[in-house]
């Protein structure tokens, strides 16, 4: 064998215990991913203000058509189409909701925030779960409207290696209370929600809420 056959012989020899000892083992083929979240304020559709408000010209019956009138402009339909649009692009594992409203008009008709959600993040392909929710605060106003909050947890049902082992949820010992309204004392209850469970084998808890923001 001549020196230069045997150069190139002991190069190639080189190079192939280089790439082995660079090529990724099982453990390094493919690093572990973190697990994401997302937190999504769905805004309830409009202001209570005028219904609680004892001095709102023309009283409750007054402020009922201003009230419905800014939950129809702002139109959740539409605005849930936007939600999912973005849930879709960030594709996260566990997602904390807030403002997660039910809307019971006189006519029968019910605008359930959660469920037009679902929907939608279907139409696109996407399953998520609803794994743990708080009851907050439920406002009656007679012979027109109910409306229910809830902060929800979802879990996107298609992430590998993600388990929910237990949940709970409950409201706060202390809450705001608005009195003197027309329909009588308010209480704007919050409340918390959480999950335990495990992704890719480790333990993990997340927790979502939505605390009082105006005096």
């Amino acid at each position: 064998m001549t020196s230069t056959r045997r150069r190139l012989v002991i190069l190639f020899a080189a190079l192939a215990t280089l790439a082995a000892l660079l090529a990724p083992g099982p453990a390094q083929a493919k690093d572990k991913r973190e697990l994401t979240v997302m937190s999504q304020n769905l805004y309830l559709g409009a202001s209570l203000g005028p219904a609680l408000d004892p001095t709102f010209p023309g009283g409750l019956f007054g402020a009922l058509p201003v009230i419905l009138a800014e939950f129809q402009a702002t139109d959740y339909v539409a605005r849930s189409g936007a939600i999912a649009d973005e849930i879709a692009a960030a594709g996260p594992d566990i997602i904390g909701l807030q403002e997660v409203s039910i809307w019971s008009f006189a006519t029968g008709q019910t605008v359930d925030f959660l469920q037009i959600l679902q929907f939608q993040l279907g139409l696109r392909g996407l399953t998520y779960v609803d794994v743990a929710s708080s009851d907050n605060a439920t406002i009656v106003v007679p012979g027109a409207v109910t409306f229910q909050d809830r902060d929800v947890i979802l879990v996107n049902a298609d992430t590998p290696g993600l388990s929910i082992t237990g949940s709970d949820s409950g409201n706060f010992a202390a809450q705001f209370v608005l009195s003197g309204t027309p329909i009588g004392d308010i209480s704007f209850n919050r409340g918390w929600a959480l999950v335990d469970g495990t992704f890719e084998g480790k333990k993990f808890r997340f927790a979502n809420t939505h605390l009082e923001t105006e005096d």
